[in-house]
């Protein structure tokens, strides 16, 4: 769905290097997240160039800009998982809390969770 090699060069110039099975998770995560969008509003941004930009480049991009001496990090008010569910995938060593006050969007964190085999 995503231009993975766009993610990966871009990535690239902020010192993130993204391997395949994490280049192939965002790929997931924005396909899962475009589906289950036709039953719950989660995101307005669903094509594949805004999903890439807004949604995963963005997220990125925190990790480039930060410095994460702990890493763990609490996404208050995450949505759809924004920017925390990126940056668990970009970096598998960070202990991530998501938090959200919707039931639904608790519901797809927990569906995406499961659904990425991703680092946990």
């Amino acid at each position: 769905m995503i231009d993975k090699q766009r993610l990966e060069a871009k990535c690239s110039t902020w010192n993130i290097a993204l391997t395949g099975t994490q280049l192939d998770q965002l790929d997931a995560f924005a396909q899962i997240l475009v589906d289950y969008n036709q039953k719950v509003n989660l995101t307005a941004i669903t094509d594949p160039a805004g999903v890439a930009q807004k949604h995963m480049l963005d997220c990125a991009a925190v990790l480039g800009a930060a410095e994460f001496d702990k890493k763990r990090v609490i996404d208050v008010g995450t949505g759809a998982g924004f920017p925390g569910l990126v940056l668990k995938i970009c970096d598998g060593s960070i202990d991530l809390t998501l938090l959200d006050s919707l039931q639904k969007r608790v519901d797809w964190l927990a569906e995406i969770s499961t659904g990425l085999d991703a680092p946990a």
